[in-house]
C-alpha cells in the first residue's frame, strides 16, 4: 500500500446518503441538511449552485461539486430562483408555503424529482452524520469546489457523462442506486467513498488546488520512506533515532524535513496514525483492547487507553460501544 492510500484508508463512510434527482425547469431547492460534506455529481444538463457567501457556480454534465457543511446551499435551474423545497436534517423534504412550484416526488429506490426523465439529472450525496468522514481526509476537503469534467463533453444518452474522468465509478454508483438488492447500503457507501476520493485526487493534482501537506509529502524520497515505515509497521517501537537510522539521515534532518513536508513532528504523526488505526480496529473487529494496543505499537492496554482517551475523549471500550449503538 502506498503512503497516500494508507492515509486515505483511514476514511470509510457508513450510512452515506445518496439520491438520484431528475428535474425539469422551473425548479429550485435549498439543501439545509447540515451535512458534514455534500457532493453534487452532474449526470445530464446543468444547474446553478449557490453556497452561502460565494458567487453562484454553474455545474454542468460531468462536473462534481463538493460543499463542506454545515451551511445550507441552493440548487436551481437558474441563478436567484426562489427555492420551493427545503431538504432538512434526516433528508426530510418540505415545501415552502406560498411558493408556487411542483413539489418533487419519489419515483423509486433512491430516486426523486419533478420528472421521470428530466432535462437535468444529478446525484445528491451527503455525509450527514458525525464521524462518517474520518482521519486526515475531512480537514483536507475544500470548503467549496467544482471539479470540472474537462473539454471532452458528455454523451447525451449516457448514464454518466463521458467527460467525467471517473465516469465508470459514477455509472456503477448510479446503477446500484437504481436497484433494491441485499447489501445495497454497503455498496453505495463504498462507491460514494470512491467518487469522493477520486474527485479529491483530481482536485489536489490541479494547478489551482492547495492540497494538504501529507498529499505531496512522499515527493521527498526520505520522508516517503519514513512514512512507509510508520504506515506499514506501526507496531514497531519507533523513535526518532530509530527512524533516522533506518533512512540513513540524522535525527535533526529527519525532524526538520518531516515537519516541513507533513506539518507536524514525526512522533506526533506516528501517535495520530496509531490511534486512527486503533479506532478503525475498534469499529471493525471484535479484537480485545489489549490485542489492538499491541498491534498499533503500545506496550499494554493501560498506556493505549490513556492515549486513546486523550485523543478521542472516551476510553476504547466506550468508543466501541458508542460506535455500535
Amino acid at each position: 500500500m502506498d503512503n497516500l492510500s494508507a492515509v486515505l484508508a483511514e476514511h470509510q463512510a457508513r450510512g452515506a446518503f445518496a439520491l438520484h434527482c431528475e428535474m425539469d425547469s422551473p425548479w429550485s431547492m435549498q439543501v439545509a441538511d447540515r451535512a458534514t460534506v455534500g457532493m453534487v455529481v452532474m449526470l445530464r444538463g446543468s444547474c446553478v449552485l449557490q453556497a452561502e457567501g460565494r458567487e453562484p457556480a454553474s455545474v454542468t454534465a460531468g462536473d462534481v461539486a463538493i460543499i463542506k457543511g454545515p451551511k445550507p446551499y441552493v440548487l436551481s435551474d437558474e441563478p436567484g430562483a426562489p427555492f420551493s423545497v427545503v431538504v432538512e436534517p434526516g433528508q426530510v423534504c418540505r415545501g415552502v408555503p406560498g411558493r408556487e412550484a411542483a413539489i418533487p416526488m419519489t419515483f423509486g429506490p433512491r430516486s426523486w424529482g419533478n420528472s421521470r426523465d428530466g432535462e437535468c439529472a444529478f446525484l445528491a450525496v451527503a455525509y450527514e452524520l458525525p464521524g462518517q468522514i474520518r482521519g486526515r481526509l475531512l480537514p483536507a476537503i475544500p470548503e467549496f469546489v467544482v471539479v470540472r469534467a474537462g473539454d471532452s463533453g458528455a454523451a447525451a444518452d449516457s448514464a454518466a457523462p463521458s467527460g467525467l474522468a471517473d465516469a465508470g465509478l459514477v455509472q456503477m454508483l448510479t446503477a446500484e442506486m437504481a436497484t433494491a438488492q441485499p447489501g445495497q447500503d454497503a455498496m453505495v457507501d463504498r462507491f460514494v467513498d470512491l467518487v469522493l476520493i477520486s474527485t479529491l485526487r483530481r482536485w489536489f493534482s490541479s494547478p489551482d488546488a492547495d492540497p494538504p501537506r501529507w498529499w505531496s509529502a512522499q515527493d521527498d524520497p526520505m520522508i516517503g520512506e519514513v512514512l512507509s515505515l510508520m504506515h506499514h509497521h506501526p507496531e514497531q517501537p519507533w523513535s526518532l533515532e530509530s527512524l533516522a537510522d533506518r533512512v540513513g539521515y540524522s535525527r535533526a534532518t529527519v525532524s526538520r524535513r518531516f515537519c516541513e513536508s507533513v506539518g507536524q513532528p514525526p512522533m506526533s504523526y506516528l501517535a495520530d496514525w496509531r490511534l486512527a488505526l486503533a479506532a478503525d480496529l475498534l469499529r471493525g473487529t471484535d479484537r480485545s483492547v489489549e490485542a489492538i494496543a499491541h498491534s498499533v505499537g503500545y506496550r499494554n492496554a493501560f498506556a493505549f487507553s490513556s492515549a486513546f482517551k486523550r485523543q478521542h475523549g472516551v476510553s476504547p471500550r466506550a468508543f466501541r460501544l458508542a460506535d455500535a449503538a
